[in-house]
């Protein structure tokens, strides 16, 4: 056939590509060009390298994937600003525990909640962000202080180990640790016992050890339990739900799809 006819071979064979390639993305599936069922059941031995992924929606292209990465990093920066709030909120409630004259605030445990919640990398980066407006200012510190002279002064290791205990906690949690109540609550007696040893460590070098644990340590070991046993059964019964919708639905996935 010619030009002439208003037909060409290559219009033909361009649109066999289109359509055949168009079958080959389907939605919400990763299609594999080593996928045996497109090479005859003959698989590669080449490495795996998945070149494309296609979405049923309207208008998908690279600008979409430009406008995806900018959403997941305002939901991460959102995640930050309201785990920083939470803290901070957190630092200025405090209540009595018995077998302690000392009041407690809710500080820690919102900082070993945000490590569960946010997972290892995110909880730690949501606690150093605390660190940082509290530093350049803004009132999130215990009792509405702010400054880096709270960061360098005989306190500040408590400060740093909130970022540490976060990101130890949200370790576990990342590994599925933190499902089972009794690990769970180790795990935050653990992350309590971190923020208060660091904690210590710097307070001795200005008070001296043993006055640093009979001022800074011992008051608060019995609100630090009373805290670790509330965030454990908070975390333990989220991650067992969690869990259980996941099991259900990924049932639901699981199931062959039919065209």
């Amino acid at each position: 056939m010619s030009r002439r006819d208003g037909f060409d071979v290559r219009d033909l064979l361009a649109s066999a590509d289109s359509a055949g390639a168009h079958r080959r993305l389907r939605v919400g599936r990763l299609i594999d060009d080593d996928d045996p069922a497109l090479l005859g059941g003959r698989a590669r031995p080449a490495t795996r390298s998945v070149n494309a992924v296609c979405y049923r929606s309207e208008g998908w292209t690279s600008d979409n994937t430009e406008d995806s990465g900018d959403s997941a990093v305002m939901r991460s920066l959102g995640k930050y600003v309201l785990a920083v709030c939470l803290v901070a909120v957190a630092a200025r409630i405090s209540a009595a525990v018995p077998g302690t004259s000392v009041p407690q605030s809710a500080q820690t445990l919102a900082v070993v909640l945000v490590g569960a919640f946010l997972g290892a990398r995110d909880g730690a980066s949501a606690l150093a962000l605390y660190l940082l407006a509290g530093g350049i200012g803004l009132p999130v510190f215990a009792d509405g202080a702010s400054g880096w002279p709270q960061l360098a002064g005989p306190t500040g290791g408590y400060l740093v180990g909130f970022v540490l205990a976060a990101g130890m906690v949200g370790w576990f949690a990342d590994g599925g640790g933190l499902v089972r109540l009794r690990t769970a609550l180790v795990v935050m007696v653990l992350g309590h016992v971190l923020i208060l040893a660091l904690g210590w460590l710097r307070l001795a070098g200005s008070l001296g050890a043993p006055e640093a644990f009979a001022a800074g340590v011992a008051p608060f070991l019995s609100g630090g339990l009373a805290k670790s046993i509330v965030a454990a059964v908070v975390v333990s019964a989220w991650m067992r739900r969690g869990s259980g919708a996941s099991s259900s639905s990924g049932g639901d996935r699981s199931r062959p799809e039919t065209h």
